[in-house]
């Protein structure tokens, strides 16, 4: 008997971002965690009623960094209402306290620790702008899953931490093509592709191949598509070179959940299966 765990990302791009992580135990516990606190509490409470889960039922938040699309501020009282705890990493102590973070009951990592009974959380620090974001690796005896966004460039080290994974979620933002055609200003062209902004949808792939020639994937879900300078299309025609990839890709949106993707104990035994099932039919 073992820990299960299953992803669903309730929304991701750049007006919220927020995804969920439930461990259900042998005994029938069950875990339920957030990755990100980007949509507004309301918004959040709705997504996951269409999952099949109650807000109430969260017991804690994984935070990647404080941009505004990864925590937005209104959870600072929501929180303490739900007793939610809050974890980030202890470099990121200054930024929650300017977000209204510190009101909620807080936990500071810099190392391993155990998310619950059967699940070992290693946090990733990548460089993302100035203070850098926090990518995550989930591992039970079922299966392991990766969390990385606002990579801005695949760091050396990455492929140290982003291996032997049994479902992987990671950024694809932007196509570069679209970027440079847009109407954005030049100064934010710099910041998303000068290497501590954004992946670009090569970038993501290059790195999703590396991967699952080291994993046993059962899926790969993109995160954080740009809007005004991607398109899911794009990202389908380049995973078409690699079917394998292609069946087990999961294209997150900004505005609805993602189908459940689960991990299963026999995952590890059986790479072949693709366990997705209906989000919105849960609900």
């Amino acid at each position: 008997m073992t820990t299960r765990m299953s992803l669903c990302v309730l929304g991701s791009g750049s007006t919220g971002n927020c995804s969920v992580l439930v461990a259900e135990s042998p005994g029938g516990g069950r875990t339920i965690t957030l990755i990100d606190l980007g949509l507004s509490p309301r918004e959040t409470a709705r997504r996951l009623h269409r999952v099949g889960l109650r807000i109430d039922d969260v017991s804690s938040a994984l935070i990647t960094h404080f941009d505004g699309d990864h925590f937005y501020r209104g959870w600072a009282g929501a929180g303490r209402k739900l007793g939610l705890t809050l974890r980030f990493h202890r470099h990121h102590r200054p930024f929650a306290h300017r977000a209204g973070a510190t009101v909620v009951r807080c936990e500071c990592f810099h190392t391993a620790f155990d998310l619950c009974e059967g699940v070992r959380v290693r946090p990733v620090h990548f460089a993302h702008d100035e203070h850098g974001t926090v990518g995550y690796r989930f591992d039970s005896h079922a299966g392991s899953i990766g969390y990385a966004t606002d990579l801005g460039a695949v760091p050396r080290d990455f492929f140290e931490h982003f291996t032997g994974l049994d479902l992987l979620a990671i950024e694809s933002n932007y196509c570069p093509v679209m970027q440079r055609e847009s109407d954005r200003p030049i100064f934010l062209k710099r910041r998303i592709m000068g290497g501590s902004g954004h992946l670009s949808n090569e970038q993501s792939f290059e790195a999703v191949q590396r991967i699952a020639a080291a994993s046993r994937l059962q899926a790969v879900c993109v995160l954080h598509l740009s809007q005004e300078c991607n398109d899911p299309k794009k990202i389908e025609a380049m995973y078409e070179a690699q079917p394998q990839l292609r069946e087990r890709l999961v294209i997150s949106t900004h505005d609805r959940p993602t189908p459940w993707m689960r991990l299963k104990p026999t995952a590890a035994q059986r790479p072949d299966r693709c366990l997705f099932t209906n989000a919105a039919a849960e609900g």
